[in-house]
This record gives C-alpha cells, sequence and structure tokens, in this order.
C-alpha cells in the first residue's frame, strides 16, 4: 500500500500531514507535500499541516557548533511568517501549525530557563513583554517576548476579500536565478478572483541571522539579496481577458507597497498566462520582502464571473435578465424579473467574493441588503 492511499479511507474527513525543512525550498516544499495530498488521492479531501516548521541548525563562525534555529527564532519575522503565508496559499484548510509552540507563545515554562555552549548564551525569560538577552560569538542581543497578533491579523485581513468556499486549482512560480517565487489560487473554470502571496526566495532563516544588538530588526542581512527580477507570472486563467491584480500588504505596518497592475493574459499551453510587472524589487526587511495579491478578471462576462463563484453547480441562464429598483436604495431593493418563474440569485461582491444565495419563485422579490 502506497503511503497517500491511506488518505483515500472513507472514514477520513480530512487528511493530516507534518512537513518541516531546514533548506531555502521551505516554502515550495511545503507546498508541494500539500499538492501531493490531494493529487495522489482519489478522493481529494481538506487537507492541514498539523506539524511545521524550519527543523534547521546553523553553523557559527568557530567552524564548528550548530545551534538548533528554532529554539529562539520562531516568532521573529522570517520562519513564522514564511510558515503560515505559504501554507495558508498552499490549497489547505488552514495555515500549518508550528511544532515549536513554546517558542512562538512563550507560555510560562515553556522552555527551560537557560541554555548554553561554549560561544552561544540563551537567558530565556517566558513572561510575555519580558526581555531576552542572547549572546552569539561574543555578539549580545536581545529580544522582547510578545505573541503572535502581529503574523496572523495581517493574514486574516487579506482573507476576508478571499471566498475560501470556491474550487481553486493551487499553482506555484518560482524563478530560483531571480529569487522570486509566488504560491497562488485561480478558480478551476479560470475566471476571477484568484489570490496568492509573492516573496524574496533568499529571503530565508538561512540568510538572516539574529547578531547584532545595534540592528534595529536584529538581523544580519548579509546573505540575503533583493530578487533580481520584479516580473512573475499568474496561469490558470482565461486568454485574450483583461485582469488587474491589486497588492495587500503582509504586515500590520510599515510596509512599501508596488503598485496595483492590470494586463491581458496570453495564451500558454491551453490556458491564459498573466505577466505581472511590480516595477519592485523584492528586498530583504519587513517592508519589502513580500506581497499578497488578489488577480480579478475586468473584462469577463457576468456568466463567467458567476461562474466561478458558483460552487453548487447550479445553472446560469445567459438569457436571464432583471431590474433593480430604487438604485440607490437605503435598506430595500425590488428585484424585478420578466417572467414568474424559480429564481437563485447570489450576490458577489466587486472581487468576486460571494456574500450570500438565496432562492424565490414569481417574478418579483423585496430583498433587505442591510444584512449584507
Amino acid at each position: 500500500m502506497g503511503y497517500h492511499s491511506l488518505f483515500d479511507h472513507p472514514r477520513l474527513d480530512f487528511n493530516d500531514v507534518h512537513n518541516y525543512d531546514d533548506d531555502i525550498n521551505a516554502v515550495s516544499n511545503r507546498y508541494a507535500n500539500i499538492q501531493n495530498t490531494y493529487t495522489a488521492a482519489t478522493n481529494p479531501k481538506p487537507v492541514i499541516l498539523g506539524e511545521s516548521s524550519t527543523i534547521g541548525r546553523k553553523l557559527m563562525s568557530d567552524g564548528i557548533t550548530n545551534i538548533d534555529t528554532h529554539n529562539y527564532y520562531e516568532n521573529n519575522d522570517i520562519s513564522l511568517h514564511n510558515e503560515i503565508w505559504s501554507s495558508a496559499m498552499s490549497g489547505a484548510m488552514g495555515t500549518g501549525l508550528s511544532w515549536w509552540w513554546e517558542n512562538i507563545f512563550w507560555w510560562e515554562l515553556g522552555m527551560p530557563n537557560e541554555f548554553s555552549h561554549s560561544n552561544q548564551t540563551f537567558q530565556v525569560f517566558n513572561g510575555l513583554g519580558e526581555t531576552n538577552q542572547i549572546t552569539i560569538d561574543g555578539a549580545l542581543t536581545s529580544y522582547t517576548n510578545s505573541t503572535s497578533y502581529h503574523q496572523y491579523k495581517p493574514l486574516s485581513d487579506f482573507l476576508q476579500n478571499v471566498d475560501l468556499n470556491q474550487p481553486f486549482d493551487s499553482k506555484i512560480y518560482t524563478d530560483a536565478p531571480n529569487g522570486i517565487q509566488a504560491i497562488y489560487n485561480i478558480p478551476q473554470s479560470g475566471g476571477y478572483p484568484g489570490y496568492g502571496w509573492v516573496h524574496n526566495a533568499s529571503n530565508t532563516w538561512h540568510t538572516k541571522w539574529v547578531m547584532d544588538e545595534f540592528n534595529n530588526n536584529f538581523e544580519d542581512n548579509t546573505l540575503c539579496s533583493s530578487s533580481a527580477t520584479d516580473i512573475f507570472t499568474i496561469s490558470g486563467l482565461i486568454p485574450n481577458k483583461t485582469y488587474s491584480v491589486t497588492i495587500f500588504p503582509t504586515r500590520m505596518a510599515g510596509q512599501i507597497l508596488p503598485n496595483d497592475f492590470n494586463g491581458t493574459a496570453v495564451s500558454c499551453g491551453g490556458t491564459g498566462c498573466l505577466t505581472v510587472d511590480m516595477d519592485f524589487m523584492l528586498g530583504c526587511d519587513t517592508t519589502d520582502s513580500d506581497f499578497a495579491f488578489i488577480v480579478t478578471c475586468i473584462t469577463c462576462t457576468p456568466q463567467q464571473r458567476l461562474a466561478d463563484s458558483n460552487p453548487s453547480g447550479f445553472n446560469i441562464s445567459p438569457n436571464a435578465s432583471y431590474e433593480a429598483f430604487p438604485n440607490p436604495s437605503g435598506k430595500h431593493v425590488m428585484l424585478s424579473c420578466p417572467l414568474t418563474e424559480h429564481y437563485t440569485c447570489v450576490i458577489i461582491d466587486n472581487h468576486g467574493k460571494q456574500l450570500r444565495e438565496f432562492e424565490f419563485t414569481g417574478d418579483r422579490y423585496l430583498f433587505n441588503h442591510s444584512i449584507l
């Protein structure tokens, strides 16, 4: 029996996979793990990364000593940030759950009081708001215990703009030589909206390390470099349709955002591909290393848009018509249809997110839009 065949068991409602990475391919490997779970199963089910994190070690300057990075780096910007954004964009039913929970939340008694060896000393204080002193290769630095609210809040805000109940195809774009990677999801019928995350592929814990107490971010960026290109490609779209790409922040404050982008998808391998020119090189700081985006079809027909907001598969008539009045309205709007029939009405916002679905029989329906 193959490993992934277990995921097909009819008594399993969802699949839980564990994934750790110790190299710069952590994001793409995490994505591939999710995709293997889906594609290997004849009965695709929701999947979650029940354990995820780095599991790497950093060689110190003596050329001999290695340090487990997760012991104190997980709640800093890079490791946990990349974990939750890559897993949330991978097609999973939620973000990956870091195994090193005691290092993220700094729960009381979650860690030993001190850990040391020849050229490194931890003085670990577990209380929220307490300051930790760390000496690495003789360089003293410190950081203050905090919750992970600042990590999850931008992701939560972004996902408010996405209808996660739609059937998506999850995809990845990687340009390793130029240091750029994007993970994104496109509705299966190729319309709108899709959503994703683009980041500087060299901005990982391998290239950044707590080093200098005078560095505001407590990071050494010498091994991280800005992306050599500001272009990435989104596939799975409708050829010859015009799309807009709206950029969203991935941090709570201080980010410099590229301009939004409009362009036309061209034919590529039986689908449509949109080349996104951010006019912005991805850097190595929290202000410029990664962004979220929503891709929206501007010139799709209403039927194409409804089809992508229609996971239940009801029939959409291309000849359906209606009037809505008054417009603008205060609390209620009257929907008037030319024939007395049974109708299904789907209301979607400008991003294609389904807000409400209801049915009525007749030729008129008074809708209270204040409930949206």
